[in-house]
């Protein structure tokens, strides 16, 4: 992000400069997408200090493979720029970023006055540009279906595009880290919990998403939590009962890579992957004994974490200090 920032800082080139056009030269016309486009998660892709701490783990070969979609060296900028999705052709695959491009051509866009020309924004809208690099066939830790999960999905057959739900005003680019997410993510899920009888719990989480799978992205980091406070007939907190890590009765959902011995490990030591994901529309449940008499009220949550505590401190990151985004609740009171 500081790469783009800096580079919106210096003096601007003219737009006919569309010579493999950087940021600050679209910037110099396009001054509010340029900034608006600098905040998000695309234009730094390339710093984030977790993809940063992944990619130093892995060998040349490997880093090259993470370039292809965090930092194409097609582009002047180092990392994503205007001309990686405006300058784009088409791709060799729809995935492992793959793109082509062609800097002797005018850049996709919509008609309008411009000192330039525009291309045809066809390739632009087409959900074939992000599942370029929303697509990744990396092996255990770094496979990220997000494009194949969508293109099977309720939403792809009803005609929607990524646009129709990831396109904010002006280059957000709605994800996990945009400031709309909690509106957005408060759609993608629901929970349900009640009391059977008087001793079990039972909690039902249901992806409520008509395009991807819960959680979707990089799954490695992504964490979806069901988290249960139980309280007295005073309001008084009794018990929390949630679970830390994926697995067949925790009530987390996402994905760790293991050794050969199933211990948790960091991607470049794993040799397979334990993942725990619901598609869109499946529901998954779980239920918990309640022997303490004093619980009257049973309070469920779901919380999304964009990077969970566990690979932070394998990375030898700080914790984050964000709260979670609670997706859903929902309370039940426990009978006579």
């Amino acid at each position: 992000m500081r790469g783009v920032l800096a580079a919106l800082a210096v003096a601007f080139v003219g737009c006919a400069d569309l010579d493999e056009p950087s940021v600050a030269a679209c910037a110099s016309c396009h001054t509010v997408t340029a900034q608006r486009f600098a905040r998000s998660a695309h234009a730094g892709a390339a710093e984030s200090e977790l993809f940063r701490a992944l990619r130093a783990r892995e060998g040349a070969q490997r880093q090259a493979f993470c370039d292809r979609c965090h930092a194409p060296s097609a582009h002047p900028s180092g990392g994503l720029s205007c001309a990686t999705c405006h300058h784009a052709t088409g791709n060799r695959e729809t995935a492992n970023g793959r793109l082509t491009w062609d800097f002797s051509r005018a850049p996709m866009g919509r008609s309008g006055e411009a000192p330039h020309g525009l291309r045809d924004p066809g390739f632009l809208r087409d959900a074939q540009l992000c599942g370029s690099c929303h697509e990744v066939e990396g092996g255990p830790g770094f496979d990220e279906p997000a494009f194949s999960e969508f293109v099977r999905s309720p939403a792809a057959r009803a005609g929607l595009g990524c646009a129709d739900c990831h396109a904010d005003r002006d280059h957000g680019f709605v994800g996990r880290e945009h400031p709309e997410a909690a509106a957005r993510f408060a759609q993608s899920a629901s929970v349900r919990v009640q009391f059977l009888d008087a001793e079990t719990l039972e909690v039902t989480l249901t992806n409520e998403s008509q395009a991807h799978t819960l959680p979707s992205g990089f799954r490695l980091a992504r964490e979806v939590s069901v988290v249960v406070d139980l309280y007295d007939a005073a309001g008084r907190l009794r018990e929390t009962l949630r679970d830390d890590a994926p697995g067949d009765d925790a009530m987390t959902l996402g994905e760790r890579v293991e050794d050969a011995r199933g211990a948790r490990v960091l991607p470049a030591e794993g040799v397979r992957v334990r993942r725990a994901v619901l598609d869109p529309g499946a529901s998954r449940r779980w239920r918990r004994r309640v022997t303490d008499p004093a619980v009257m009220r049973a309070d469920a949550r779901v919380e999304h974490l964009r990077q969970n505590a566990w690979l932070r401190a394998a990375l030898g990151l700080a914790p984050l200090t964000e709260a979670p985004l609670v997706l859903a609740v929902h309370s039940a009171a426990r009978p006579p």
